[in-house]
Parts: structure tokens; sequence; C-alpha cells
């Protein structure tokens, strides 16, 4: 009932969880996971301190989901350009290499792989599938390509798990955590001090969102904090023995793979160092932590928003009941973390 404005523990404000918390931090704070509380502390509660998944029926499966689709394109382009690092492509003089083969070897393999352990639908549809995946990912590798020649930059890792300790500087509870990521690509520039890191985005969707489209306000918003854990782990691996790079200018890019969108099938969005710098950069050092300071002390409200239509735990979730709702949307506890979705750059 209505008998209370205030959330409780059967609304998700649950005492602080120590022990997960202990766990949690010490293992590294992952982008993905900040994320998840960004959306919805509920959804983040569910997957991560319960370990709830949604429990799939193999023989409702007509074809891989865009999130298989996905994975498959990572495998495949971690395993072309490593081919191509394997066989020296990018040294000088750069060898004679068929390209068209390597990246059919990969497409085989990633796929032959997928069949072994997944159910694949119906095999013309299969079949389809991984000829459309093909003739994107034959587009983007030549785009690619085409932008490594002129750019001066030259893949140095492929799917790399780094980690590393929050500056001092940073707020509470986050000063000294340790952070973590794994990347799909490190490109290092062979004339300076400068890395990028690549991430990934494989997009099914027919245009671009605005996170998408402004990834400093997105992190503003706690909405997308990969770029900016990747530019700081970017420093940590500039150190690396085989790249030895001192203090690098690090940019953190998200390479959409979007066949449907106007620009596409490749599009580039970059996050600079200078993100976290200046008043903007403090917001969102204090976006991540009052992030980090909502798992801390378990508040776990729910949050609803469009990104419900996609979440995997939405079955168990009491958005649809009333009063759980009202609470959730005039609880003092839950403006702030609403408040997140207004943070404009342009505005500080």
């Amino acid at each position: 009932d209505l008998s209370s404005s205030r959330l409780d523990a059967f609304d998700g404000l649950v005492k602080p969880l120590a022990e997960f918390w202990h766990r949690f931090s010490r293992r590294g704070l992952s982008p993905t996971a900040l994320e998840s509380y960004g959306r919805c502390p509920f959804q983040f509660f569910a997957e991560h301190v319960l370990r709830l998944q949604r429990l799939e029926r193999p023989e409702e499966i007509t074809s891989p989901s865009p999130a298989d689709f996905g994975e498959l394109g990572h495998r495949i382009l971690k395993d072309f350009y490593q081919e191509l690092l394997n066989r020296g492509y990018f040294a000088e003089p750069r060898p004679a290499l068929d390209l068209e083969t390597i990246l059919a070897g990969a497409v085989e393999r990633a796929c032959a792989d997928y069949e072994a352990t997944n159910p694949v639908g119906y095999p013309l549809a299969w079949i389809t599938l991984r000829e459309d995946l093909t003739q994107v990912l034959r587009q983007i590798v030549t785009q690619d390509l085409e932008e490594l020649s002129t750019s001066g930059y030259v893949p140095a890792a492929l799917e790399i798990d780094v980690a590393a300790h929050l500056p001092p500087a940073w707020p509470k509870p986050l000063s000294g955590l340790t952070i973590r990521g794994r990347m799909d690509r490190v490109d290092c520039h062979r004339g300076g001090n400068r890395l990028r890191v690549i991430d990934y985005k494989f997009k099914s969707g027919a245009g671009p969102t605005k996170q998408d489209r402004d990834l400093t306000c997105a992190a503003l918003r706690g909405e997308r904090l990969q770029p900016v854990f990747y530019s700081l782990l970017g420093k940590q691996l500039g150190m690396r023995a085989d790249l030895r790079l001192v203090d690098p200018d690090i940019a953190a890019d998200f390479y959409f793979v979007a066949p449907k969108w106007d620009e596409g099938p490749l599009v580039r969005t970059s996050f600079g160092a200078e993100g976290l710098s200046g008043r903007v950069g403090e917001e969102i050092k204090d976006t991540v932590a009052f992030i980090a300071n909502g798992i801390r002390k378990g508040r776990f409200f729910i949050q609803p928003g469009d990104y419900c239509r996609h979440c995997g735990v939405s079955e168990i979730c009491r958005k649809n009941h009333p009063p759980s709702l009202w609470r959730a949307e005039n609880d003092p506890v839950t403006r702030p973390h609403r408040e997140l979705r207004e943070k404009d750059p342009k505005k500080l």
C-alpha cells in the first residue's frame, strides 16, 4: 500500500553489504558494472549481488541474438588483426597478404566454434547471417586499414585485460581503488608518445543514440564509463615493457559497427584525455563516486527508463506495482540518481 513515502528493504534500500563491497572493490571496479547501476540500481542488485540470469530456452531460439552477433564480430576482428600482427603486416616493408582469405578464415573459425556450443536456428537464416556479417566486416576492415595507413597508428595489443589504481585525488570512496577493463584493441602511434584504446560496439538499430554521439555527456551521466576508465587504464598499459611509454596521451575511441546507420557501417566517436580535465572532468569523477557510494551503501531501488525493454531481470522488477513505483519516484533518496540524467557539459 502507500502507507509510507519512504523506501524500505522491500524496495531495495538494504543495509550496506560490507562483504559484497569488499569483494567487488577488491576485484576491481569495472565500467560496465557501474554503468548498470547508473541505469538502474535494482538491475545491478539482481545481476551483480544476487547473480541472477534469465533462463534461456534453446527450443525457442530461432537465430543468434544481436548480442551473439556482436560476440561473433569481436572474435572475428580479434583473430583477423592477430593474424596480421603475426605475419608482420604493419611492419616495413609491408608483406603482400591476401586479406580476403585471412578474413574468411577468421569468420569460418568463429562460426564453427559458435555452432559447436549454441543453437543456430534455421540453416538458411544462419547462412544468411554469416554472409551478412562477413560483408559488414569486409567493409569495416577496409575502412579501418585505410585509416591506420594514414593516421600513423599501429595495433599493439588485442583483447587485453588491464588493472590500475585510481589516483589519490579522486573523491571518496574511489581514491586508491582498483579499476579494471578489457580493451578490444590498443593502437600505438609510430611517431609519438600516444596510445589509442578502441572498443567495438555492434549496433543493430537504425541510428545512433545521444549516448553514442556524445561520449563526454554520456560519461557525465554515468551512461558510458568505458571511455573514462580506458583513458586511465591506457596510462598503465603504456608502462608495459614492450611499449615503454612515459605518461602517454590517451584517446579512448568507440568504433561503432552499424550497418544501418546513414554514416555507417563504421562510425568513430572519441573521448580524449581532456575529457577528465577541468570542471567537466571533476563532475565526471563525482558521478563515478556517486554510483560507487550507492553500491557501497546498499541503495538498490528501481529506476524505470527506456532500457527496461531490454532488461535481463524484468520478470522480477516491481516497476509495474503502483505503490512500489510511487515510492521510488517520491523518496528523496532517489532524486539525485534521477538528476544524473539531467547533467549537461554545456551548462557547467
